[in-house]
């Protein structure tokens, strides 16, 4: 699991890709710690890939601050990746009707 602080991997070691890993669960009690070491991130320009693979379980704050994320990368002009969406992911974008918001980033993944 990612550490939300510092987009660590397991046991402290950097993701091998150089993404930033998202949390297992990203709801509203961690929301607000989780958009402060994204907007840290933007700030310094290293949010430009998210790895959302070990993402379990994420409620609609958590897919409200990955939209708000990239819109803020996008009017930054820093580039916004996401990969390796898990199930609950897509799950949540598509209860939402936010398809269009992943399919726009896993596009610019290539």
């Amino acid at each position: 699991m990612a550490n939300a602080d510092t987009g660590l991997g397991t046991a402290g070691a950097p993701p091998d890709d150089g993404a930033f890993r998202l949390p297992a669960v990203i709801d509203i009690a961690g929301a607000a710690e989780l958009r402060q070491t994204l907007l840290t991130r933007i700030d310094v320009g290293a949010l430009s890939s998210i790895d959302a693979a070990a993402v379990e379980r994420i409620t609609t704050p958590g897919v409200q601050l990955l939209i708000a994320a990239a819109r803020s990368c996008e009017r930054l002009g820093q580039p916004f990746h996401l990969s390796h969406a898990s199930e609950a992911v897509t799950a949540a974008f598509a209860d939402l009707g936010l398809e269009t918001f992943l399919d726009s980033w896993r596009q610019k993944n290539g």
